[in-house]
């Protein structure tokens, strides 16, 4: 790779409110170790919602509590 490659997630919230929140990888990192966060953060939610909503994570600068939310989507940006 030879540019950063940002990872953009929109969390919106159950109060109506969406944050939208970045990741920046370097050129340092590999594709494999990116896709692997995205995969990683999926599952965390996807799980979290399944199970209930007693979980959280970070993502950015931001933490996120499973009770507040309800949806989020990752995308990888150009």
């Amino acid at each position: 790779m030879d540019k950063e490659v940002i990872i953009v997630g929109k969390f919106y919230l159950r109060n109506g409110n969406v944050i939208e929140e970045k990741v920046v990888f370097d050129k340092d990192n590999n594709k494999e170790d990116i896709e692997n966060f995205i995969k990683c953060i999926k599952y965390r939610v996807e799980e979290g919602f399944r199970e209930n909503y007693n979980f959280q994570f970070t993502f950015g600068f931001t933490t996120f509590r499973g009770s507040e939310l309800a949806a989020v989507t990752i995308e990888e940006t150009p």
